[in-house]
């Protein structure tokens, strides 16, 4: 009874990762300020900010640890170009000041530039400032050394609880983000053939454009988290080979294609789409499909516990198709191009799932 009410109390937790996301921050902005006033850490201040911009926009403990290597090599380049800085200004040539200025402002301003490091150039500089700009050698490394220890501090406090409380892995979030978005095309499937659409109304229906658009966002969200899946600690969690899965993602986005390019043939021609949806073979393929797609969202969201198979029978095609093809011959041929590219259609999505089959059998595959 105390599992079940366990399992049931984590579920809901992680169905609403925003609320678990900021109690996390916020025992870890808690925990900073105990480590401030009981060890009466100078300028502990900065242990917060590091605690809110590490923990602050990053969900998963992938990303997590990506922003906090980030912070801590950002404060120690910054530290040491703004030590060099004060030495130039301690020889006494303005030359070496102006020069190193100059160099560290450049090297900093290009990271900045780049998408992958843009935050080490950000902070980098502030740190740069806040050391070379100080009154006086003495204070500028005290300042910087102790900056940098704060920031650590804050940075291990992050990272732990990241790690420990309620951890949102970036490879579990990755997997449940393709599960859902290939139960998306099951929906987009059936409402092809649903008794309530007017086929002609397909292509711009409301309902399409908004599962075009929660795809669309979905494949942006994938190629987000599979990075954030590289990290060390993404690593340690379970096996997920990252080639395979960005290889399923590219497959799905063909499969979307294909999807839609099918939905396009339905609403060429109201009378061959009612004809259509009329057939018993119609009915079989689309059930048969729509357990292959709840199989493969399942095996995404059970990954690594769901042992179970299942096959793609090519006969359900190949009956719909010989009926169709039986059809065609005895319309005339204004008639049935419609149904010509309705087949053409069909082929290439079948063509492009049992690609998704292999590639989701490739991928849930445990390997010692």
């Amino acid at each position: 009874m105390n599992n079940s009410f366990i399992n049931r109390l984590t579920k809901l937790i992680y169905k609403n990762h925003r609320y678990l996301h900021a109690f996390k921050t916020s025992l870890a902005c808690l925990i900073g300020l105990l480590a401030y006033r009981l060890f009466s850490v100078e300028h502990g201040q900065w242990i917060i900010i590091t605690i809110a911009v590490v923990m602050g926009s990053q969900i998963t403990v992938g990303s997590g640890e990506e922003k906090s290597i980030a912070r801590t090599f950002a404060t120690i380049i910054g530290a040491l170009a703004g030590g060099l800085f004060l030495l130039c200004g301690f020889v006494g040539q303005i030359y070496y000041e102006l020069l190193a200025l100059f160099i560290v402002s450049l090297g900093f301003a290009y990271l900045a530039g780049s998408k992958k490091y843009s935050y080490v150039g950000i902070l980098g500089t502030a740190t740069f400032v806040i050391v070379g700009l100080s009154h006086s050698f003495h204070s500028g490394v005290s300042d910087g050394m102790m900056r940098a220890l704060d920031i650590l501090l804050g940075v291990i406090i992050s990272i732990v609880i990241n790690r420990l409380v309620f951890p949102i892995y970036a490879r579990k979030e990755l997997l449940a983000s393709m599960a859902g978005t290939i139960d998306k095309f099951r929906l987009l499937i059936l409402d092809c053939f649903s008794l309530n659409r007017s086929f002609t109304q397909l292509e711009s229906s409301k309902y399409e454009i908004q599962q075009t658009s929660g795809i669309s966002s979905s494949f942006l969200k994938q190629s987000k988290l599979l990075n954030e899946s590289d990290s060390y600690l993404e690593k340690i969690h379970f096996k997920l080979n990252l080639k395979e899965a960005e290889e399923l993602i590219l497959n799905s986005k063909k499969v979307f294609r294909q999807t839609l390019a099918m939905r396009y043939t339905l609403s060429l021609s109201e009378k061959s789409s009612i004809w259509l949806k009329s057939l018993n073979e119609v009915k079989l393929f689309l059930e048969h499909v729509n357990l292959f797609f709840e199989y493969c969202s399942h095996k995404l969201l059970t990954y690594p516990y769901d042992d179970r198979s299942f096959i793609l029978q090519d006969k359900t095609l190949k009956d719909l198709l010989e009926v169709i093809e039986v059809e065609i011959k005895i319309k005339k041929e204004n008639e049935h191009i419609h149904l010509y590219a309705f087949i053409h259609s069909l082929k290439y999505f079948w063509k492009e799932i049992k690609i998704l089959d292999t590639n989701i059998k490739k991928l849930t595959i445990i390997k010692n």
